[in-house]
């Protein structure tokens, strides 16, 4: 099965998603999961505030019906990758 992604640099340009992305979005959802790498709560809630209000957040529901906030730029799962104090915005906003 191949995963298709919009690009990280151009919204809407496809590209295969490769191994070192899933192996890097699995290390960030394990991360913040076990809480390494954690920022402060602070940090967190600013970070969490600028992808809020950002126009590349969208938002799908779970199968549990949890609502889910992901980034359209790098695909990243919001809520687990604010929480890692070595990420940052793709486009520089945090």
């Amino acid at each position: 099965m191949r995963a298709f992604f919009s690009n990280s640099n151009v919204i809407g340009e496809k590209r295969h998603m490769n191994k070192h992305d899933i192996y890097r979005g699995a290390v960030g959802l394990t991360k913040a999961a076990l809480q390494i790498d954690k920022c402060d709560d602070n940090v967190i809630k600013q970070r969490l505030k600028i992808c809020h209000d950002c126009e590349h957040r969208t938002q799908s529901k779970s199968a549990s019906g949890n609502i889910i906030s992901r980034c359209k730029i790098c695909k990243c799962f919001i809520k687990a990758k604010v929480r890692i104090s070595k990420e940052s915005c793709p486009l520089n906003k945090w």
